[in-house]
């Protein structure tokens, strides 16, 4: 019995958490048929794209994805302009179009640069290694979590870095590398304690 009213509380916290979803996607485009079209307008299309590519709703993601990378390029805008092709990349992915997927994060890559943004950039190294993993390219994969912890090295955000170093750890465990699996694993919980963050040490222990 215990079981089962376990399975019913996990069930409720998911429809609990999807309803809350719901009402902040709702929220957010109440709030973008008022809006003027400035960069605000940008960053709310982008937020409501990300949204619907949570949701699995990649079509729509893309519609606004595609909204944001036009109207900012129109505002000369150009963060918001490269996240606009961060989500168009992750709702193309979604719907299994690596190839289109890969084009709008070059994309990014190519304006985070110009721009120096480096957040931007390190997030988008990461999404560029989640495509190259599920294509099952394994050099590729690293080379962009390699990128994207130089990145975090160079912001000194101790969060980001333990996030790239057990992102590599997971992707060298895939490819039966367990001694550099481990290697990273141990790197990435000794920033962990550090930080204090003790969710993230007990996840780090739990892939070693």
């Amino acid at each position: 019995m215990k079981y089962l009213v376990h399975a019913i509380f996990i069930i409720s916290l998911v429809a609990s958490s999807l309803k809350g979803q719901t009402r902040k996607l709702d929220s957010l485009k109440k709030v973008l048929q008022t809006s003027k079209s400035d960069t605000n307008k940008v960053i709310l299309l982008n937020r409501i794209g990300k949204a619907m590519w949570s949701r699995g709703e990649y079509n729509q993601g893309l519609s606004y994805s595609a909204g944001a990378i036009e109207l900012a390029g129109k505002l000369k805008f150009m963060s918001g302009q490269a996240y606009g092709h961060v989500i168009a990349g992750l709702n193309s992915n979604g719907q299994e179009k690596p190839v289109i997927a890969l084009e709008h994060l070059f994309k990014a890559e190519k304006i985070f640069e110009r721009i120096q943004h480096l957040k931007g950039l390190s997030s988008t190294y990461n999404n560029l290694a989640m495509v190259y993993g599920e294509l099952g390219n394994s050099p590729k994969t690293l080379e962009n979590l390699q990128k994207s912890l130089k990145v975090e090295e160079v912001l000194k955000n101790k969060h980001g870095i333990a996030f790239a170093l057990s992102n590599i750890a997971i992707a060298y465990s895939s490819v039966d590398n367990n001694e550099k699996a481990l290697e990273y694993n141990f790197k990435a919980m000794e920033i962990r304690k550090q930080d204090n963050n003790i969710d993230g040490v007990a996840s780090s222990q739990c892939n070693i």
